[in-house]
Order: structure tokens, then sequence, then C-alpha cells
């Protein structure tokens, strides 16, 4: 009782001196860290909230370890949260040899469990003195979900896969501040993590040290991580001193195949070097791609030694404001093989004994896309100069060489050195590079459209930038260069300026549109008009694509025309999505087709804005003026199918009326669709009673839909 005194009087007399945070930040350690527990498990409910009856605490890991996976196989709790108190070292190379959460005496993660594991600063050891087929720290199943913060996990050593943490096929690892150190792969890949079929790991912070790649084989991949089918990011990750113990490994720090990585804020420094028999060996990558998508910002590569720092075999690559340095001996920084594309801004080489860039000496290695651009190149240079063995065109815009040897003269006709001198006065078209929190990255500027347009798309299509936003200066008529697309997933912002973008088309084409938005795409164009084009697919103006989505600020589509086809104005499919926000739908036409295979079947157009299991939503657009040369055209302003499509303070008058005058079926139609209409004026939309036939001339045409209508006029 005295000692419990005693014990409370000290504890009072602390709390007088610090702040309450503090002392109840002091008293949640005590609580958290009870004498003898190593390891305490807790599950969390669905909402997130801890569950009080699933707290327990242990004093043996494995004990605790495979309470905590049996926890996570019961499905009881949404996820199970393990809390390590103490630093866990295997012994003799074994955690444990028994139980739901060991695997080859290795910590074992089963499929599709879900655990969070708070290392709390200590480390995890399995303290392997040499190789085991399954020697891997930590091994994580098909479709589980780990989460591991704030601490270490090291000693791995094996022949089957990773060294330090396996992850198997879809499964889901992120790291908070965790060190991966000293694992080995062993003719193997992997030594610190693997990745396979379509696994992915997101890194915070942490590093990767130490780890290597060593065996008699030859031809391992990946020091500290092996990425094969799968998704890597790192964010602010240091990869130092991981190793290999010959010249015949790829990817000492990173190899990836079939796989997309992204590197940002990372240090990459004193890779690649392994003493073996009192001499230094040269692995032959720092970084390795193959098949895969490769991009780097804000990074730094120092003092690594290999044959080449970035090596390529048909793989994209975009290294964006990094720096190259200090690499001390004869090398090439970034080489390249089978139709790799490469695209280089704003990265600093600085004192290295290398050449810039390489080929394999075929004219496949590059693709003649690839380019530098705002470039710095010093005092870097390999025996015979700062290029070697390139045979495709490869373009250096606006960089600065200083003290670089000349290139070597067989291959001086494929580079391009060009400096432009575009100033914004004389330019038709920006180019502007954002980081996520809208930063700019880049600007150039363009006196040729095309080539601003190409650089565009290129660099939103790689991911060069998180997005790209284009200035026009002037109108661009785009005839001669046909539909102008997005691609897949890119995120772009098209400025117009008050310019327009015209098609100018006379004749029906397949793909006549003036712009195509692909698949998950982004896209915002502000202030201005899209005009002349003539479409057989999809749309005359603007060819929205499955799950896109597109917001029009103050856009006038105008004149564009779609034979037997959707859309004369706007097409919107599948999944996607339209927010149109003031500007116009005007003068666009629909005119009856013919089917394309027999040329026989007619087809008749539906909508100047057409919605298929889509969603639309336009506030303050005017819908005037769009007409139809068919009398079979339904919904000549708006025709909605499978979707949901709101008009908020809008206008649509002057509707509907035939190139003749004629009646057609209705203004507005929706098939298994929903309308919510407030505050619209429909007004002088030609055809309205004026037939008694009950299949024409209808403002509304519905079917399995739903209208809500409510304000404005009619």
């Amino acid at each position: 009782m005295k000692k419990f005194l005693a014990i409370l009087m000290t504890v009072c007399l602390m709390a007088s001196a610090l702040s309450v945070t503090a002392f109840a930040a002091l008293l949640e350690k005590f609580d958290a860290a009870p004498v003898g527990v190593v390891l305490r498990v807790s599950g969390l409910k669905r909402d997130g909230t801890a569950a009080p009856e699933s707290v327990k605490d242990y004093h043996n890991f494995a004990d605790g370890w495979n309470a905590a996976i049996e926890g996570a196989l019961t499905n009881n709790y949404d996820r199970i949260v393990v809390d390590l108190y103490a630093d866990w070292v295997a012994t003799k190379g074994e955690f444990c040899d028994d139980g739901e959460g060991f695997s080859y005496d290795a910590i074992y993660v089963p499929e599709n469990a879900r655990v969070t594991l708070n290392l709390g600063g200590h480390t995890i050891n399995r303290a392997m003195t040499t190789w085991e087929y399954n020697g891997e720290v930590m091994f994580i199943d098909e479709s589980a979900d780990v989460i591991i913060n704030e601490g270490t996990i090291k000693g791995g050593w094996s022949c089957n896969g990773a060294g330090g943490i396996h992850v198997e096929e879809e499964a889901k690892l992120t790291l908070n501040n965790v060190h991966i150190v000293g694992n080995t792969a062993d003719d193997d890949d992997g030594g610190g993590i693997a990745l396979y079929g379509g696994a992915s790991l997101v890194m915070n912070g942490g590093s990767f040290r130490d780890n290597r790649l060593v065996g008699t084989v030859g031809g391992s991949f990946g020091g500290a991580v092996y990425v094969d089918d799968s998704t890597a990011v790192f964010n602010g990750v240091e990869f130092k001193n991981n190793l290999s113990d010959s010249d015949n490994r790829y990817g000492v720090a990173v190899s990836a195949t079939g796989s997309t990585v992204t590197f940002k804020d990372c240090t990459f420094e004193g890779n690649g070097l392994e003493a073996s028999n009192s001499s230094y060996m040269d692995s032959l990558s720092i970084i390795y791609g193959s098949g895969s998508s490769i991009m780097a910002e804000n990074c730094t590569f120092n003092n690594n030694r290999a044959e080449s720092m970035i090596r390529l075999s048909g793989t994209y690559l975009t290294v964006n404001s990094s720096t190259f340095k200090n690499i001390s001996d004869t090398g090439i920084l970034i080489k390249t093989a089978n139709g790799s594309e490469i695209h280089v801004v704003g990265t600093t080489f600085s004192d290295n004994k290398a050449y810039a860039v390489s080929g394999n000496g075929t004219r496949n290695d590059f693709k003649s896309s690839s380019f530098f651009r705002n470039c710095t190149l010093k005092n870097t240079n390999g025996e015979e100069g700062t290029f070697t063995s390139i045979r495709t065109d490869l373009t250096f815009y606006d960089c600065t060489f200083s003290n670089c040897k000349a290139n070597d003269i067989s291959i001086t006709k494929y580079i391009k050195i060009e400096h432009s001198s575009v100033s914004r006065e004389e330019a038709v078209m920006g180019v502007t590079g954002l980081r996520e929190d809208g930063t700019t990255v880049s600007v150039q500027y363009y006196k040729d459209f095309a080539a601003g347009w190409t650089f565009a798309m290129n660099s939103a299509k790689t991911g060069l930038y998180d997005s790209v936003a284009v200035d026009f200066y002037t109108d661009w008529n785009t005839e001669e260069y046909g539909a102008i697309t997005i691609p897949e997933n890119a995120r772009v912002t098209l400025n117009l300026n008050g310019h327009t973008i015209n098609r100018n088309r006379t004749y029906c084409d397949f793909d006549g549109e003036v712009i195509c938005v692909e698949q998950n795409a982004n896209v915002i164009i502000n202030n201005g008009t899209v005009t002349g084009g003539y479409g057989y697919d999809g749309a005359g103006g603007i060819h929205i694509k499955d799950n896109a989505r597109v917001v029009l600020n103050n856009v006038n589509i105008v004149g564009n025309r779609a034979s037997g086809s959707n859309g004369s104005g706007i097409a919107v499919y599948d999944g996607a999505t339209l927010v149109m926000n003031g500007g116009s739908l005007s003068d666009n036409r629909m005119s009856e087709g013919q089917d394309i295979v027999s040329g026989l079947i007619p087809l008749f157009p539906y909508g100047t804005l057409y919605v298929n299991d889509a969603t639309a939503t336009l506030s303050d657009v005017t819908i005037n003026h769009n007409y139809t040369t068919s009398e079979r055209s339904e919904g000549v302003a708006v025709c909605a199918d499978g979707s949901t499509v709101t008009l908020n303070n809008c206008v649509v008058s002057n509707n509907a009326k035939t190139e003749d005058g004629d009646y057609s079926i209705s203004v507005i139609s929706a098939y298994t669709s929903k309308l919510i209409i407030s505050n619209t004026d429909f007004t002088g939309n030609g055809g309205i009673s004026e037939t008694d036939d009950p299949d024409y001339s209808h403002l509304f045409y519905l079917e399995d839909s739903s209208l809500d209508l409510t304000g404005g006029k009619i």
C-alpha cells in the first residue's frame, strides 16, 4: 500500500510540473506498455473504432501473433491491430513453426486478412545467417491488406522470393516510416520486398538500406524491391547501400517487370557497390524496367555505381526535376532498348564520369518521341562523349551543356539539340505541367499547335506531371490533324481563352468529332468554342468515353453534325460524367445515316446532347437552334438512355425543326432515365402541337422514365 501511495504521489508531482497534454501523453505511454507485455492485439469494428472486448496483451510474441491472425480469419472485426512493445528477434532464424500466424518459420499473413502492425519504433529481425527456401521475414498471402507503421524489418535471407517481405497476388501493403534493412535474395529477386501478380505497395517515408542480391546463378532482379506485374509508389523513401555481388544483377535498388512504379522525393545513394575479392563489381543497373512505366519526380541519384543508373527495355520513363551526380566510374546514366520512351524534364546531370544516355545501337532502342527538356548537363561524359550507341532520333530541347565531351561522331546525326526562342507573345499554345497541389513545374510555349499538343498529351499519358494545362492564344483549325484526343486516365485542362477549336469538316467521318475524351480521363475546358465536327460514330462535337469526367465552363458547342449517330453536339457514354456551366449547345444538326456494313439499314440520330448510361448536369446553359433533317429523330435537344440528366436555369428554345420546317418526334426524350429540370424555360421549339399524329411533336417523350419539373415556363 505504501509503495502504491509513493507512486501515486510521484505521478501527482509530475502532473503539477507538466502540461495537461504532456501528462495525458505520459499516462497513455504507461498504459500502452504494460510490464512484461511484448505484443498487444485488438480488433477494429466496421466503423473504425476499437472493440474493447478484443484487446489482449501477450508476454510471448508467437502466442500474440497467432492470436492476431486467428482473429483476422474469424471476420469478427474489420481489421486486426497488433502493437509491438519490444524488438522481436527470431531464434536461429525461426520465429515459430506452429500456428496460423507462421509459415516455414516466417511471420505469415493469410489470404484476405486485414492487419495493421504498429512496430512502435521496434525491429522485427529474422537474423538469418544463411539462405533458406522461405527465408523471408514476412509472407503476405493473396488479397491480404497489411499496414505497417514506424519500425524496422531486417535479417531475412531467402532463395524463394523476397528476403524481407514477400507480397503475393492482389495483396496490398502500406508502409509508413518503415526501414527495410539488411535482407538478402539469394539467386532470386527482391532482397528487401518482392511484389507479385497485381499486388500493390505504397511506402511513405522510411528506407531500404543494406539489402543485397547474391548467389552464383546471376540474372537476379531488385536488390531492394522487385515489382512483378504490380504497382509500387514511393514517397520520400531513401535507397542507400543496397548491393549485389555480381555484375549480372539488374536493379540493385528497384526492378520492375510489367509494372507501374512511381518515385517522389526519393534519394538513391551508394547503391550497387559490393566488395568482392578485394575489388568492386559493377552491377548492370540501379533501377531496371522491363515492359513497365516508371516515373521519378524530385529525386536525387548520388554516388551510385553500376553499368547504368536506369536501364530500360520496352518501358516508359519520365524523370522530372531530379538530379544525377557524382557517378564516379565510367558507365551510363540512362540506357534504353526495345522501343522504350523517355521524357526527362528539368533535370540536372552533374560531375558524372558517365554517358548521359545510351541505346544498344539499334534503330528501335528509343521511340522517336523521346526527349530531354530544360535539362542541365555539366561535367557529364563517358570515355567517348556525352552520348553513345544512339541510332534513333533523340531530341534535347532548351538544354544546357557545360564542359561535356563532344558527341561520338558516329551518332551525331541522331541527336537533335534544339533551343527554342518562342516567347509568350509569339506562341500559339502554352503547355503547363502541374503538381498535384496545383503548383507549376514547367511552362513551354509553341509556335506549332501539333507539336505543343503532342507534348502535352504525351506528358499527360505517361504521368510526367500530375496534370497538364493547355492554353490557347489563337484559334486552332484542326482539319488536317483529325480529332483531338485526350488519353486514358489523363488529367487535362484546356483554357481556350475565348478562342475556337474548329475541325472544319465538310463530310461525315467515322471518328469525325472535334474532341475525343478517352476512358477515365479527367478534363476541364474553359471559355471558348468547339465547332466543325461531323461524326458518324459517337458525337459531332465532344465524344466522352467510359468513366471519363468532363467539365465545361462557358464553352459553346456550336455548328457540329452527326449522321446516323447520336450526340451531334456532345455524346456521353458508359459511366462518364458531364458537367456544363454556362455556354451553349447551338446550331448543331442531326441527319439520317445508313448502316456502315450493309449500306441499306437507315440509322436515326438522337440528341444534340446524348447521354447513355451516364450522368449530365447542365446549369445556365442555352440549348437552341439545334435541328434535324430526319423526322425520326428523338430528343433533338436532349436524349437520355439509362441515365440521369439535370437542367438548372437553362433555356431550351427553337429546337426540333427539321430542315424543311417539318415536325420531329421530340425535343427531350428519356428511356429508363431520370430527368430533373428546374427553373428552365422552353420556348419556340418548332413542331410542337403541329400535328395530330401521336407519334410526333412531343416536348417530352418518356419511356420507363421519370420527370421532375419545377419552376421555369413552357
